[in-house]
C-alpha cells in the first residue's frame, strides 16, 4: 500500500512540475511582447470622426450614422469595422467595411497599415494619449478621428 502512495506522489509531482513549466512558457511569451503594444491593446470605438465635404465644410460622420470599431491585439494586428454613410452633396457612396491589418508604434504615434483603403492614409498618424488614439489629417478642412479605449 505504501508503494502505491509513493507512485501516486511521484505522478502528482511530475504533473505539477509539467504544469509549472507550461505556465512559465506562457509567461515568457507574454513578457516578450512590446510594452507599447500591451499599453494600446484593447477594444476601441470612435468618439469623434469628421471629414471634409466638397464645400470645405466639416461633416460629423458619427452623428450621421457612421462608426469605427477596432480591436488592437498585442501582436500588432488590428481588425474592425468602418461605416461611413453617403455624405450629403457627394458623388461618393457610403462605406461599410470590415478591415484587418497591422499597426505600428513609434514613440507616442500609432499608424494603421496594410488595409484596403480603410484607415490607411499614409499621412494619418494617431497620438497615443490617455486611453485614446487621436488622429488628425491636415487638409484645408481636416479629417479628425478619435478612437477611445473601451476596456
Amino acid at each position: 500500500m505504501n508503494h502505491c502512495k509513493t507512485i501516486l506522489r511521484i505522478i502528482f509531482a511530475i504533473t505539477f512540475l509539467a504544469s509549472l513549466m507550461s505556465c512559465k512558457e506562457n509567461l515568457n511569451e507574454l513578457i516578450q511582447y512590446d510594452p507599447n503594444a500591451l499599453r494600446v491593446s484593447g477594444n476601441y470605438l470612435a468618439t469623434t470622426f469628421t471629414q471634409p465635404l466638397p464645400n470645405d465644410a466639416s461633416w460629423d460622420v458619427l452623428a450621421n450614422g457612421g462608426m469605427i470599431s477596432a480591436v488592437l491585439s498585442i501582436d500588432f494586428t488590428v481588425r474592425g469595422r468602418l461605416i461611413v454613410p453617403k455624405p450629403p452633396s457627394s458623388q461618393h457612396e457610403g462605406i461599410d467595411e470590415i478591415f484587418e491589418g497591422i499597426y505600428t508604434i513609434k514613440n507616442d504615434s500609432l499608424q494603421f497599415k496594410n488595409f484596403q483603403n480603410v484607415l490607411s492614409l499614409p499621412q494619418l498618424y494617431f497620438k497615443i494619449k490617455d486611453g485614446k488614439l487621436e488622429g488628425k489629417l491636415e487638409t484645408q478642412t481636416p479629417i479628425i478621428v478619435v478612437l477611445e479605449k473601451q476596456d
